[in-house]
């Protein structure tokens, strides 16, 4: 008595019914065969026997023994479904070794020849478990995205929850879109950049002209805006209107815009302008068309 393979039409049908369990998302796979007796094609019923093992020879059983009893065979042509359990095909190699006997009979099993061995489909089944993707949610396209919920194309998202931890700081504190390709920006909290990029205004200061006190302020390279943001000012000539600021950071290729506030004195206006001294800024304020060459004046200065 002997088993063959059914030949190549019938393994196309045999991958075919594999690749649609694992699909599936199941650990059984369909198993067909050729039976011969004496040189013939079988026609009677069998009760068959299967075992897994990790060898060719020897080697440990794998899974359970399933017993298929009763089981037809027509013109030598044999089916089942066997199961050997989620964890059958995890890894290593695996080799089926069939017995069968007459329906009904109790003699012992007669093995059919060699093991076979079980190739590529159904080591699919591992995919119901999905290595590296533990526990993902919708998570398309996702490389060890373990944990992950709703991280579509994440790569290395570990335990990211709708992409609300990015780089380990919230989403949140990002700048954000209020509506895809809307092209409005919507921003929370305050904005910062490094003193040596262009783009942002770097400083803006109020300050006042009596004392030199800061009132309003913005450091633009760490985003403080509470007085006096990081800025000294001090009045090196006295009670004059002569005022040094150190925004704590270089003034290398800023530029400054000085604006002071509107007051009248008579017929004139007050004035101011600046210069740059190392990584200071210096400015002077005035009143136009006045004797007094320096005066008291608040004024607002920014710095890009």
């Amino acid at each position: 008595m002997k088993i063959h393979p059914i030949g190549p039409a019938a393994l196309l049908l045999i991958l075919f019914l594999l690749s649609t369990a694992a699909f599936a998302q199941t650990t059984a796979f369909n198993f067909q065969g050729r039976l011969n007796d004496g040189g013939n094609a079988a026609n009677a019923n069998y009760d068959f026997q299967f075992k897994l093992f990790d060898a060719l020879a020897g080697g440990a059983q794998v899974g359970p023994t399933i017993n298929q009893s009763n089981m037809q065979v027509i013109g030598g042509v044999f089916s089942t479904t066997l199961d050997f359990g989620s964890n059958a095909f995890a890894s290593g190699n695996r080799f089926l070794e069939i017995s069968l006997r007459p329906a009904g009979s109790s003699n012992a099993y007669v093995v059919l020849g060699a093991r076979q061995q079980i190739l590529a489909v159904p080591f699919a089944v591992q995919a119901t478990g999905a290595v590296n993707a533990q526990n993902a949610v919708n998570a398309q396209n996702a490389v060890n995205a373990q944990n992950a919920t709703n991280a579509a194309t994440a790569v290395n998202a570990t335990t990211a929850q709708n992409a609300l931890a990015l780089g380990g700081t919230a989403a949140s504190g990002y700048a954000r879109l209020d509506a895809p390709n809307a092209g409005g920006l919507q921003l929370s909290g305050n904005v910062q950049q490094d003193s040596n990029a262009n783009g942002l205004p770097k400083a803006m200061a109020y300050i006042a002209g009596v004392d030199g006190t800061i009132f309003r302020c913005y450091n633009g390279t760490t985003g403080s805006t509470v007085a006096p943001c990081g800025f000294t000012v001090t009045r090196p000539l006295g009670d004059v209107g002569v005022y040094r600021i150190d925004f704590g950071f270089p003034l290398a290729g800023r530029f400054p815009q000085i604006t002071p506030e509107y007051f009248v004195v008579g017929d004139f206006n007050k004035g101011a302008n600046f210069k740059f001294n190392g990584n200071f800024l210096e400015v002077f304020t005035f009143i136009s068309g006045s004797p007094n060459d320096t005066a008291r004046a608040n004024f607002v200065v920014f710095l890009y």
